[in-house]
């Protein structure tokens, strides 16, 4: 049987103080060494002009690298006009000395320059047509309603001009806009050049773009990336032969043809990818590739620099170009989502997924980090994302996912890709849509 004894009151009238003074000390103890996370993130003034500087700047280079690219196409349309096909080099501008503004009015003209060209150039192929399919090509044989239609276009076009003068946003925007559909028209005139050189019918050519696309030049950052935007895309490719043309600078190959191994599309979608059972697969977390390392089946990026968030509500910046793609400056600091600072910051993590820092619902952040490579050698990458990614490695574009809003998988998509001997660039850009952001880059040998 228990039993128990009466408990004595105490003098004390709150026998709860030591507990009080315990739990008062820790939560002083818990603010002290974690101030920086509990503070708001407040931005000095010197602070917010130096971010400011790095933002505008990173406008004006991407700007810039454009209206290159534009003026690079120019000069190479006039050359086909002339009947010249000689590419001329690629050649860098400065954008120092240039507001925002003037670029974006550099942008216009000069796609308005390279409109004339294209109007020129099709009014010469239109006079080697025959009389008949002269007349049904001729502009003026339009319907009224389309003529008429194209008016209040462009009279709708100008008054919206007149009305709403562009944001820096907005410039940078449009003149990336008007880069694209310059490198459409030049590829377009381009290909029908090709066509006619190898005695194709000019026409039945235009119709049917399905047999690869106009050869680019490897000295132009935008052109290389137009060229690897197709190839990027889909669960599996084999990107290693675009790659080493690439990487030993040998211009202007069609990319449906593989010169080194003469493999058709369709074999080459049939390639074999490294076992993925995850009973089977062995991780090892680094960076790089060293013959006399440990052996692993499978080797995980660990180690990133990651800055964000940039904004992106309602997913309206999906396709919107942010500083860390037209250069990686790791002392850079710019203004992020909800006027915020940020700045790059280094991470190493130990397990899967990669997790950015501080996510949030709609936003966009970038992941940077080195690769180390003993030699060149070709590897197998599997890549995911939750949700919309991008990769590029040296500057190359090798993974584009679905712009859906999706779980993470270690192995959304396969890249064979070849890694050059020393240092390799990866830069990830991955978007979050609600809720979870998360994202791998795995390694096997290729």
């Amino acid at each position: 049987m228990w039993s128990t004894k009466p408990v004595k009151p105490s003098k004390n009238k709150n026998p709860y103080w030591v507990i009080s003074v315990y739990l008062h000390a820790a939560a002083i103890y818990f603010v002290a060494t974690n101030l920086e996370h509990l503070t708001p993130n407040t931005v000095s003034a010197a602070e917010h002009v130096e971010a400011l500087h790095y933002t505008h700047d990173s406008y004006k280079k991407a700007m810039q690298s454009r209206i290159d690219d534009m003026e690079h196409i120019k000069k190479n349309l006039d050359a086909l006009a002339h009947n010249n096909n000689q590419i001329t080099e690629f050649e860098k501008g400065a954008a120092e000395n240039k507001t925002i503004e003037q670029l974006y009015t550099e942008s216009e003209e000069l796609l308005a320059d390279i409109r004339t060209i294209e109007n020129t150039y099709l009014q010469e192929k239109l006079k080697q047509l025959p009389q008949e399919e002269q007349r049904s090509a001729e502009p003026g044989n339009e319907t009224p309603e389309t003529n008429e239609t194209t008016k209040k276009k462009e009279q709708n076009s100008i008054s919206e001009k007149q009305a709403h003068k562009p944001t820096a946003e907005e410039m940078v925007q449009k003149t990336a806009i008007n880069q694209r559909q310059a490198r459409t028209i030049f590829d377009k005139i381009q290909m029908s050049e090709q066509a006619k050189q190898e005695g194709h019918n000019i026409q039945s050519q235009s119709k049917d773009n399905s047999g690869g696309s106009a050869p680019y030049d490897t000295n132009n950052p935008l052109a290389v990336e137009q060229h690897f935007n197709n190839l990027s895309r889909g669960n599996r490719q084999d990107l290693v032969s675009e790659m080493q043309r690439y990487y030993h600078a040998t211009p202007f190959l069609s990319p449906e043809l593989d010169a080194d191994k003469g493999e058709s599309p369709s074999k080459r979608k049939q390639l074999k990818v490294p076992p993925n059972n995850r009973q089977d697969r062995r991780f090892l977390f680094s960076r790089k590739l060293d013959s006399n390392g440990e052996k692993t089946q499978w080797l995980i990026l660990d180690s990133w620099y990651f800055i964000g968030p940039y904004p992106n509500k309602d997913r309206a910046n999906l396709h919107t170009r942010f500083a860390p793609e037209t250069g990686v400056d790791l002392d850079a600091m710019y203004i992020g989502d909800n006027n915020r600072l940020i700045k790059w910051q280094h991470i190493e993590y130990d397990h899967l997924p990669i997790i950015p820092p501080e996510f949030t619902d709609f936003a966009i952040y970038y992941a940077y980090t080195e690769v180390l490579s003993d030699s060149e050698q070709n590897v197998w990458l599997n890549i995911g994302s939750d949700d919309q990614s991008k990769l590029w490695i040296n500057d190359i574009l090798v993974w584009q996912s679905s712009n859906a809003q999706k779980v993470w998988m270690v192995s959304e998509g396969r890249r064979r890709i070849t890694l050059k001997k020393g240092r390799n660039q990866f830069l990830f850009r991955l978007e979050n849509g609600v809720q979870r952001a998360a994202f791998s880059i795995v390694v096997s040998e290729g």
